[in-house]
């Protein structure tokens, strides 16, 4: 008989029967007959075969099946291809747009990004240096100016400036040269004696608390109308940073009582001797403020297209005026909008 004790038992001395039914070997003594065993059949039921014909049918088909999907798919994508060309439109820039248009570029095309080194790069002023990139390097054949700001020694630091620069080859700004405000210093101090010697500049020594009152109020101050050697012995004073010198500053004499608060004689030279300056030490006793000196090193260094945020607007009048007075070249202003986001800071004075 056939074992069933599992894969590992020895093979049985039974042989196939035709029908599939095994049987004993060894024969019935007395009927000299093969007996069949009454052991169930074991072998599992094998389905039916297909026809060739049923086979042939069903190939048959599924050719059919996929030729008729893979012509629905093309169906799709052509009408999908024909909707895309129909309804298409010129591409609309999303956010800010840089082609602003910018006047007398047959001339040249020359923009700076002047950053203060007292903090580091922000998200507004990556879309700055990007603008002034894509108009100096992209839609003009120009020149991209960067120049530090390092007018506030209280505020800058060395580690500042090499942030800036790293931060600016990250960002692909590869600028065609690079200054800063403190390598004009002499050329500031002497813009700024010839205003004090046209009467358009003079020394004030009003308190600050006293001097916000009076701008507010549009009031004049008691030395507006000093004389000017007055006024050039006190800037002076103020260069050699004296004991006396130190409290004063210069004022522009542009018009006290202007709407425009920018104009109302805007303080444009003030004493700092406790700071030392990152790159010239102490020998300066008084720096200029950036809203004087940004109008004048852009003359000097040729930028032909001032591009600046719309918070600047109202000084923009004063900018002017600063070039104006001082028979500098003129320099196109172009505003462009600031970045703002809700609840967060971008501010670097408050991060």
């Amino acid at each position: 008989m056939v074992q069933t004790n599992g894969d590992d038992a020895e093979p049985s001395q039974a042989t196939p029967h035709p029908t599939g039914t095994p049987v004993d070997d060894h024969n019935d003594p007395k009927s000299n007959t093969p007996s069949v065993s009454t052991v169930p059949n074991t072998t599992p039921h094998q389905p039916d075969q297909p026809s060739k014909k049923a086979l042939k049918k069903a190939a048959k088909g599924a050719a059919k099946a996929q030729a008729k999907a893979e012509k629905a798919l093309t169906a799709t994508t052509e009408t999908l291809a024909a909707t895309q060309l129909k309804e298409k439109k010129p591409k609309r820039k999303e956010g800010a747009n840089y082609n602003i248009g910018l006047q007398d570029t047959d001339r040249g095309v020359v923009t700076r990004f002047p950053p203060e080194p007292s903090g580091y790069l922000h998200i507004g002023h990556a879309k700055a240096v990007f603008l002034n990139d894509y108009f100096a390097h992209e839609k003009y054949p120009g020149t991209l100016l960067c120049r530090f700001d390092d007018t506030n020694p209280e505020k800058e630091k060395e580690e500042f400036t090499q942030a800036i620069v790293e931060d600016l080859a990250l960002m692909g700004i590869k600028p065609d040269r690079v200054s800063f405000t403190s390598s004009y210093f002499t050329e500031l101090y002497e813009a700024c004696v010839t205003l004090i010697k046209n009467g358009k500049a003079y020394a004030d020594d009003t308190p600050k608390d006293r001097l916000s009152e009076q701008r507010k109020n549009r009031q004049a101050s008691r030395h507006r109308d000093e004389t000017v050697e007055n006024n050039l012995a006190r800037f002076e004073e103020m260069k050699r940073g004296s004991e006396d010198g130190r409290r004063w500053s210069i004022r522009a004499k542009i018009n006290f009582d202007s709407r425009n608060g920018a104009l109302r004689d805007p303080i444009i030279y003030r004493c700092n001797i406790k700071d030392p300056h990152a790159r010239t030490g102490t020998a300066w006793k008084m720096y200029p403020t950036y809203d004087f000196a940004c109008p004048v090193i852009d003359s000097l260094e040729g930028v032909t297209h001032a591009l600046r945020t719309t918070e600047y607007r109202d000084r923009n009048p004063q900018y002017q005026w600063f070039l104006d007075a001082l028979k500098l070249r003129k320099v196109h202003i172009w505003d462009f909008a600031r970045m703002n986001f809700v609840r967060t800071l971008l501010s670097k004075r408050k991060l």
